[in-house]
């Protein structure tokens, strides 16, 4: 990093500050977001940390015995201003293997406890001030994740906290078979296809927010120059007119690398139907500085509102959200830019009909793939009046890792029939022309394309 970049950076928010505009800084309601042939859009966060973890919370995640209370509430208000309707908190084991399920479901006054067989597995938020009742869970994330959580793996302490260090398929077979839980492999950039094979998992991270910015992952397991991009944050640590629009800090900083695609491609490839979603991986421990918007950079509500998973499913419990992500019946959506209304991904072979995630045989017959082009919701940000442009890609998986376009459309659905069997995605990416005030010195970034949506996929066999 350069002096000079990083005071180029200050210059230039002297200038455009004064020009941000006024924006709804939390997310809509999923049930505004469309009803996708009849299933309901669930807003998901997964890989999130709560005091519990031993780094979050600048490391002062417990403070004599007791709960960081300011952190806490740090990490409620995020699910309730965003709108998050299932949080899939993952602690490490130093501190979570430490204490109880229900101690790590957060549960405070007016909190709602949920149970199955008289045991304690989920909590719904009571207190959000906006009247939302996000659903939180427990559960891990050492060199493996799970999701939801609704036991511990063995009674003595010592004994589950080096357990859940492993790194093996009998873990993940017990995360499975006795705590009901989804396994996922964290940070795919660091992890060899050996590795994620041998580990069995239902879903890997196909985007990580904390590997996006950490230097010692981009340079390690990216390749990327490790302090590229902090410039763009410090102009908004610094923001000296104290009128930019920090939320949109993501913009300066969010690359989606292509070792997500390519690891991806290979385990789909090799007919493992591993579904994909992006780990939010908040601890509010990086920059405890604030910003001009009373939060500070890091903040958990910054983090889930840039990015969510959006996931169909046909109720809004536990057991549905579980077997959506199982299944991959849904889609990693980067929200910050807007969140997407209308979209859908499916295919029609005769009358048969199977959407994201699901399987189809052609039998001889072609299979018509349709991806619905989504719609900014009405509560988006916008700022400069221009529309943004949204493009349809879409993709099929070919050997070693490749991927290929097969077709495209701008501003419009689009369809595509075909009889050749394989595993296709869709990908709609989207310039923000519509940020261009918001972004301050940053508005050239209104003219790139970035990625919007990405689906798990549709498979056509044989």
């Amino acid at each position: 990093m350069k002096i000079t970049d990083v005071a180029l950076s200050v210059a230039i928010s002297f200038v455009f500050s004064a020009c941000a505009s006024n924006y709804e800084s939390s997310l809509p309601d999923s049930a505004e977001l469309g009803s996708p042939r009849g299933y309901r859009i669930a807003r998901v966060i997964t890989h999130f940390h709560s005091p519990y973890s031993y780094d979050a919370c600048d490391k002062k995640g417990i403070i004599g015995g007791a709960l960081n209370s300011s952190c806490l509430a740090n990490l409620k208000d995020a699910f309730c201003k965003n709108r998050v309707d299932f949080a899939f908190i993952t602690d490490h084991p130093a501190h979570q293997a430490s204490y109880e399920i229900r101690d790590l479901l957060l549960l405070e006054a007016k909190d709602h406890l949920i149970e199955k067989n008289g045991l304690p597995y989920a909590n719904k938020l009571g207190n959000c001030a906006n009247s939302f009742e996000p659903t939180l869970l427990t559960g891990i994330e050492g060199r493996v994740i799970a999701l939801g959580m609704e036991k511990h793996l063995n009674t003595d302490i010592a004994q589950r906290t080096a357990l859940y260090a492993q790194e093996t398929r009998d873990l993940t077979t017990q995360i499975e078979s006795e705590a009901n839980g989804v396994v996922v492999i964290p940070h795919t950039e660091s992890r060899s296809i050996q590795q994620i094979k041998a580990l069995a998992p239902s879903a890997i991270e196909i985007y990580n927010i904390h590997a996006n910015l950490d230097p010692k992952i981009r340079k390690r397991d990216l390749g990327l120059p490790p302090f590229e991009d902090i410039p763009s944050i410090l102009t908004y640590l610094i923001d000296p007119y104290g009128s930019l629009n920090p939320d949109f800090m993501f913009v300066g900083f969010f690359k989606l690398h292509p070792i997500y695609a390519k690891k991806w491609n290979e385990l789909i490839d090799a007919k493992l139907k591993i579904t994909g979603l992006g780990g939010t991986d908040s601890h509010e421990n990086v920059f405890p500085q604030k910003a001009s918007d009373g939060d500070r950079i890091d903040s958990h509500r910054r983090m889930t509102r840039f990015m969510s998973n959006h996931f169909l499913v046909t109720n809004l419990d536990v057991d549905s959200i579980k077997t959506a992500i199982k299944k991959g019946r849904g889609w990693l959506v980067f929200e910050g830019f807007g969140s997407p209304v209308g979209m859908d991904f499916f295919a029609v072979a005769g009358s048969t009909t199977v959407g994201v995630g699901e399987t189809v045989q052609l039998t001889g017959q072609s299979a018509t793939l349709t991806v619905r082009a989504p719609k900014l919701h009405g509560k988006s940000p916008k700022g400069g009046g221009d529309k943004p442009i949204i493009q349809i890609t879409l993709k099929k998986v070919l050997p070693n890792g490749e991927d290929k376009i097969i077709a495209t459309a701008e501003g419009s659905d689009l369809s595509y029939t075909t009889q050749e069997i394989g595993a296709y995605r869709a990908e709609v990416n989207i310039t923000p022309r519509h940020l261009k005030s918001l972004l301050g010195p940053f508005s050239d970034k209104s003219e790139e394309s970035f990625p919007w949506v990405i689906t798990n996929h549709i498979y056509l066999e044989n």
